[in-house]
C-alpha cells in the first residue's frame, strides 16, 4: 500500500504557495497605489517602438541560447527545435506559475516525450544555475566596483555577493578536480558543525553529488561550455533591460543598470516568487533604481507598463508550439515533385 505521505500534498507545501500569492498580491497593491491612471497613458504615449523591436529580440534571443544550453548539457540527446520547445513551456509555465513548477515540467517534458533520465535533467538544471550565479556573481563585483561611489548602503551586499560567487566557483573547480573528496569532506563538514540541519546545506551537498558522478572529462567540457552560455545569456538579459529602460525613455548609466539587473537576477533564483516575480520582482526593482536616483514617481509606470509588455512576450511564445508541430507535419509529407518523378516513370 502506497503510504499517506506519498499520496498527499503536504499542507506546509500548500500553505507556503498561500503566503508567496498573497505577498504577491499585497506588494502590486502596494505599487498600484503610488500611481495613476493618467501617468500611465503618458508613459504610453511616448514609447520608442524600435527599442520594442530590440527588446524582443534580445528576449527571444535569450531563449535560443538558454535552449541550445540545455541541448549541449544533454549531449544533443533531444533535437533542438523539440528542446527549445521544452525550454518555452518552462518559461511560460515559470512566469504563470511558480519558478518550482517550471522545473518541474521541464523535468517531466524531457522524461515522458524524449526518455531523458530525470538525473540527466536535474544535472543540466543544476550546473546551468551555478553557471548563472558564478557569472551575475563576477559582474556584481565588477559592476561595484566602477560605480563604487554610488552604490550607497550596496557596499556590504556587494562584498557578500562577490565572495559568496568566488567561493561557489572554487567549490565547483575543486569538484571538477578532486570529486568524491570534496563531496565527502563537506558532508563531513557540515555534520561536524551541525550546518546538515539547514536545507541549503542539504541542497548543496546533493548538486556537488550529482556533479561528481558525472564522467571527469565530459564534466570538463561541459563547464566550459555552459559558463560560455551563462555570459551569453546573462549579456543578453542586460540588453534586454538596456532596451527596456530606452523603451520608455529611462536615464540610468550602464554600469548601474547591469548592477540592478544583476542584482535582481540573483534574488529571482530565491523561490519566494509566483507570476513571474509579480510584485516581488517589480518592488526589488524599485527600491533598486531608487538607490540610483530614479525617483518611485517615475519608475511605477514604468515598471508597470514593462511587466504588461512581458506577459505579451510570454503569450506570444504560445504560437511556437502550433507553428512548430506544422513543420513537422510538413516535414513529414512526400514531396510533390517525387510524386511527379514517378507519375512520370
Amino acid at each position: 500500500m502506497t503510504p499517506v505521505s506519498k499520496t498527499r500534498r503536504s499542507p506546509r507545501i500548500g500553505l507556503w504557495q498561500i503566503i508567496k500569492f498573497g505577498v504577491a498580491l499585497l506588494l502590486v497593491g502596494f505599487v498600484l497605489s503610488r500611481t495613476s491612471w493618467s501617468e500611465q497613458v503618458a508613459v504610453w504615449q511616448h514609447i520608442s517602438l524600435p527599442w520594442l523591436l530590440l527588446s524582443m529580440v534580445a528576449y527571444y534571443g535569450s531563449l535560443v541560447v538558454m535552449a541550445r544550453r540545455s541541448w549541449a548539457l544533454l549531449d544533443q540527446a533531444v533535437p533542438f527545435g523539440e528542446l527549445l520547445e521544452v525550454t518555452i513551456i518552462k518559461t511560460v509555465v515559470t512566469n504563470t506559475i511558480a519558478d518550482s513548477a517550471g522545473l518541474v515540467s521541464y523535468l517531466a517534458v524531457l522524461r515522458r516525450q524524449h526518455r531523458v533520465a530525470i538525473s540527466s535533467g536535474i544535472a543540466s538544471i543544476i550546473m546551468a544555475r551555478l553557471a548563472d550565479i558564478v557569472i551575475l556573481g563576477s559582474v556584481i563585483v565588477a559592476a561595484g566596483a566602477l560605480d563604487w561611489h554610488q552604490m550607497g548602503i550596496l557596499h556590504g551586499v556587494t562584498l557578500l555577493l562577490g565572495s559568496g560567487a568566488l567561493f561557489l566557483g572554487l567549490l565547483l573547480l575543486a569538484t571538477v578536480l578532486f570529486r568524491r573528496w570534496v563531496v565527502i569532506n563537506l558532508h563531513r563538514l557540515s555534520c561536524y558543525t551541525h550546518l546538515d540541519r539547514f536545507a541549503l546545506t542539504q541542497r548543496m551537498v546533493v548538486t556537488l553529488t550529482t556533479l561528481s558522478d558525472i564522467d571527469t572529462t565530459s564534466l570538463r567540457r561541459k563547464i566550459i561550455q555552459v559558463l560560455g552560455y551563462a555570459v551569453l545569456t546573462q549579456g543578453l538579459t542586460f540588453a534586454f533591460a538596456y532596451c527596456n529602460m530606452q523603451l520608455f525613455h529611462v536615464a540610468i548609466e550602464p554600469v548601474s543598470l547591469v548592477l540592478v539587473v544583476a542584482l535582481s537576477q540573483l534574488l529571482s533564483l530565491i523561490p519566494i516568487q509566483v507570476l513571474g516575480g509579480l510584485g516581488v520582482y517589480d518592488f526589488t526593482m524599485l527600491y533598486l533604481f531608487g538607490l540610483f536616483g530614479l525617483t518611485q514617481a517615475t519608475m511605477i509606470p514604468v515598471l508597470i507598463g514593462l511587466r504588461i509588455i512581458f506577459y505579451v512576450y510570454i503569450l506570444i511564445l504560445l504560437l511556437y508550439h502550433p507553428w512548430h508541430r506544422h513543420r513537422q507535419r510538413l516535414a513529414q509529407r512526400p514531396f510533390s515533385g517525387d510524386k511527379l518523378a514517378q507519375e512520370s516513370l
